[in-house]
């Protein structure tokens, strides 16, 4: 649980506060395992966050949590596919992920270029 973001501080809202404990959490949980083996891979110390908050801010505390989740969770997804190896983290690796994340919400479009319509 962290309570620093119920603290109020100068020049920000509960909204802030929120965020960027939720990204600051993501950040010291990420670890890059993908090329582990299946018996070094461990297992997060922390899988849950909660975050306390003023009665009157939860709603924006809310909101911040899940904005910074969702940043959180894009950055670890950049981070891993940064320490992919590039025979693995190939063009055609790219666009699967992509097309499996576009798959996943309606409200984003993809278009794959090749080289010639990039050119």
């Amino acid at each position: 649980v962290c309570f620093l973001t119920a603290e109020r501080v100068r020049g920000t809202d509960a909204y802030r506060r929120a965020r960027i404990a939720t990204e600051a959490w993501h950040d010291a949980a990420y670890s890059f395992t993908a090329m582990k083996s299946g018996d070094a891979k461990g297992e997060p110390a922390q899988t849950e966050l909660t975050l306390a908050a003023r009665p009157k801010e939860s709603s924006q505390a809310r909101r911040g949590l899940q904005h910074g989740d969702a940043i959180g969770k894009g950055v670890s997804l950049t981070r891993d596919l940064g320490n992919l190896p590039g025979n693995v983290c190939t063009p055609t690796y790219l666009v699967q992920r992509a097309v499996t994340i576009a798959r996943g919400d309606k409200k984003l479009q993809l278009q794959v270029l090749d080289e010639a319509e990039m050119g």
